[in-house]
């Protein structure tokens, strides 16, 4: 699959198709670790909570 790079105002990003984040199981909103992995870009569903009690994005949004 291809994915141009586009302009985002001072930024560059590419546009990651529904059918991979439903996949990886990211919404959006959610935040994505990024690294480099042999000269790859790899993106990554966040594993740590920032909230520091186990409680994921997506738990917070859904109310639980």
């Amino acid at each position: 699959m291809r994915a141009p790079v586009r302009k985002f105002g001072n930024s560059s990003g590419v546009i990651i198709p529904k059918p991979i984040l439903v996949q990886i199981g990211v919404e959006v909103g959610d935040d994505l670790d990024l690294s480099l992995d042999d000269n790859r870009i790899v993106l990554a569903p966040e594993t740590a909570s920032p909230r520091g009690m186990g409680e994921s994005s997506q738990e917070h949004r859904r109310g639980r």
